[in-house]
Order: C-alpha cells, then structure tokens, then sequence
C-alpha cells in the first residue's frame, strides 16, 4: 500500500514482489480485481499459503478497518475481503504486522489514529481463505 510518491491523495493498488537472484528485480503481480487505494497498511507475508494480507491503512480521508487477502498460487490472483470476528480498537494506520514464528497466524503492534497505542494483537486465519 502506498502512494505514487509524488502526491499524497493518490494511492495506488498495484503489487510487487522482490524476485531474489543474481539481479534482484520487481516483478507486478496482476490482479483481476483491485482493493481500495490506500497508504501505511500494514502487509504480511503468509509464506506457508503464499497468500498475501493487507490490514486497514488510510485512504487519505478514511481508516478502512478490513483485512484483505490475494492468493499468490492462483493462475489469476484476486483480492479477497476476509471476514474478522474481532477489530483492535483505533488500529487501521501506521500498523505493524508480522508473521507468527510458529505460522499459526500473524502478530501486530503499533499505533492508530487515536493515538500511540502500546498493545499487541494476533491474528488467527480461520478455515481456507483463498
């Protein structure tokens, strides 16, 4: 998530991964379906379902609370909005995620629009998301 970096209203939704090697290089990865534009979510790697999540951000006038998924094994990969039985409270931007040592989920920490906020929360994916 992230803008052009020349404005701050125009948020792009496009994907990339760093393709290791010899000579590293971004590589898009096309989507049939985008998610809402936005900047400072925060994005984890699910490396044992080579899924990628993205968790709230702001769109420059809003902080969505969502959590969005595209499965990268797909032949056409496609944004998909996770269903969340429970929402931190405040915690949509300047977020910070990772994965789980242990891969059963994700762990964030950080700070939303109320404020620095010192709490940590875990995300467990339930069922096969896709």
């Amino acid at each position: 998530s992230g803008n052009n970096g020349k404005s701050t209203t125009e948020h792009l939704t496009d994907l990339w991964y760093l393709q290791l090697g010899e000579k590293p290089q971004w590589v898009e990865v096309k989507t049939s379906k985008s998610y809402a534009g936005r900047r400072n979510g925060a994005g984890i790697f699910d490396a044992a379902g080579n899924r990628f999540f993205l968790w709230g951000g702001s769109d420059g006038a809003m902080l969505p609370i969502d959590l969005s998924v595209v499965c990268l094994d797909d032949p056409q990969p496609n944004w998909e909005s996770v269903p969340l039985t429970t929402i931190p409270d405040a915690r949509t931007a300047t977020y910070s995620a990772s994965g789980a040592p242990d891969g059963s989920g994700f762990i964030g920490f950080g700070r939303g629009f109320a404020g620095s906020l010192g709490d940590v929360w875990r995300l467990i994916p339930g069922g096969k998301m896709k």
